[in-house]
């Protein structure tokens, strides 16, 4: 007799089960999840995400992890949901029982420690002062003692204290610890590393912040390494997409803006204009995230990552190649088919490829920006500005020939422009049009619009020398921005001096542009940004000259 690959599953539990009238069997709950932890999870130190997610999903003020060489502690502190004895338990144990979500992140993690791989454990519930504080102990194949206290089984907790341990007979855990830190969980270490870096409560390891700002430029090139080394490349640019209200999106941990590591100050005004994204983001979240660098000759690798609760969840490659650069695009899974474990995203369903879609073509319309960034990097000189040109060009090419090009460049105001062989996109229509018809487009800015242009680039001295020397634009400028701001913009006003505008070379060191040029370069450079994420209006009928 022929077995198809269920039937072969449910006839290794025959021996397990209890025979009944008819033919049927059933089959004992313990063996059948221990059969399916053992491959649920897609990496060995998997489980540890899950239970970061199960933090997050009940919405932990904080998750402390310390790793030492035999032993694996962590901490959910402060929980807003609650736990209880008998649904851990029960969830634990029992395949059928309904869980939250929360719980269901947390279980697969302990079944995937303890079923699959039979590593001891001690659950520890804690933070309730008006009961005792259970365990629930697991020897690598079963739970250990009961509570018969009814009324303790029931009692709500808001924190957790687990001890994962090394099982007493791992032969590989000698070589483990021997090539590694001294550490039997270095699997863990790694997945934590490179995929925990959005997760939205504070989060640490051996009292090292793993979601700071300051450590995320190490786990994007994590990601992109697939491997425990980062991988060796250059950022110049990054952008970030602020989530639309009934979008899915994700956050980014804590005060991005205090923690920022990644300082591009080679463009002042794109540098700005990111923050003021970071603060929308903080605010609404985020619908996508572009990370570009440029690697060593062969070393370059480019990728979406999905993100669940705060956690890199899976990852797609690219369908073309992108030369000498490093592309990493991050887009939230929430609502997306998965697997049973949440860390497989079913990338072949319509709603995930219209996120791809979308994600890719707002690479495409940042591209223009990532040019700019290239050409006033300090460390992009010569050969290497030209390497990296070269190959922005390249990654245009590719996505205009992997995306519909009337999804990419529609939407887009007629302003007249010639398109060439590559098609413009969006913030190439848009910059065109800025740079036709100059300032004047920022003279018919609402109030609100201007506000928001000069209060992205309040305190900056291009801001000041650009009023300095347009009375009409500083009239407009003062106008939509009273009060305290409108002190601090006269104040720096004054500080500029005209005639040392005059003799100085340009502040970003250009031959062909002059200080006050390029500082007006810089504030429509944040115009046209905030143009692209429909911020303020763009109204080309306003030109006077009536084009």
């Amino acid at each position: 007799m022929e077995y198809g690959e269920f039937e072969e599953f449910l006839q290794t539990f025959r021996g397990s089960g209890r025979l009944e009238p008819g033919g049927r069997f059933t089959i004992a709950a313990d063996e059948a999840i221990r059969k399916l932890s053992r491959h649920a999870l897609p990496r060995p130190g998997s489980w540890v995400l899950k239970i970061v997610q199960a933090g997050v999903r009940a919405r932990c003020e904080s998750i402390e992890i310390d790793i030492g060489q035999r032993v694996l502690s962590l901490k959910l502190n402060g929980s807003q949901a609650r736990f209880s004895l008998s649904t851990l338990t029960r969830g634990l144990l029992d395949p059928t029982f309904p869980t939250p979500g929360y719980l269901r992140s947390l279980v697969a993690g302990l079944r995937d420690v303890g079923f699959g791989k039979r590593r001891p454990f001690k659950l520890h519930l804690v933070g309730n002062d008006q009961a005792a504080e259970p365990d629930v102990p697991w020897d690598g194949s079963r739970l250990l003692g009961r509570v018969d206290s009814e009324e303790i089984s029931q009692e709500k907790f808001d924190s957790i204290s687990l001890e994962v341990y090394e099982p007493e007979k791992n032969g590989g855990s000698w070589l483990t610890r021997f090539v590694g830190k001294g550490s039997s969980f270095e699997e863990e270490r790694a997945e934590l590393e490179s995929r925990a870096f959005l997760c939205h409560c504070d989060l640490s390891c051996d009292g090292r912040s793993l979601n700071d700002f300051s450590t995320s430029l190490r786990a994007v090139r994590l990601l992109l390494s697939g491997t425990k080394k980062p991988l060796k490349a250059e950022p110049f640019y990054w952008s970030v997409a602020p989530r639309k209200q009934g979008e899915p999106g994700f956050y980014f941990p804590g005060d991005p803006l205090g923690r920022l590591g990644w300082t591009f100050s080679a463009s002042i005004g794109q540098s700005q204009l990111n923050e003021f994204l970071l603060k929308e983001c903080q605010q609404k979240g985020a619908a996508a995230f572009w990370y570009i660098a440029l690697s060593r000759r062969g070393a370059a690798r480019s990728g979406i990552f999905w993100i669940d609760d705060g956690i890199v969840v899976d990852s797609t490659p690219f369908r073309f190649d992108t030369g000498a650069l490093s592309v990493a695009v991050l887009i939230p899974a929430e609502g997306l088919q998965t697997d049973l474990t949440g860390m497989q995203v079913a990338q072949q369903s319509e709603q995930a490829k219209a996120r791809v879609e979308r994600a890719l073509r707002g690479l495409m319309e940042g591209l223009d920006d990532a040019e700019h960034m290239a050409r006033r990097r300090a460390d992009l000189r010569g050969s290497l500005e030209r390497d990296c040109l070269d190959a922005l060009q390249l990654l245009r090419r590719r996505l205009a020939q992997h995306l519909p090009i009337e999804e990419v460049v529609s939407e887009s105001p007629t302003v007249g422009v010639t398109q060439g062989e590559i098609p413009l996109t969006e913030t190439a229509r848009l910059e065109a049009a800025v740079r036709k018809h100059g300032m004047d487009d920022l003279y018919s800015l609402d109030s609100q619009s201007m506000a928001k242009v000069v209060r992205v680039m309040m305190g900056n001295d291009d801001l000041a020398i650009v009023l300095k020397t347009d009375s009409k634009l500083a009239e407009l400028a003062l106008r939509a921005c009273p009060g305290e701001d409108a002190i601090q913009i006269r104040q720096r006003m004054a500080e500029i001096s005209i005639d040392k505008l005059k003799s100085e070379d340009g502040l970003l060191g250009f031959d062909t542009m002059s200080p006050v040029e390029e500082a007006r370069y810089q504030m429509l450079n944040v115009y046209y940004g905030l143009l692209r994420i429909g911020q303020v209006s763009f109204k080309p009928e306003a030109a006077p000259d009536g084009s």
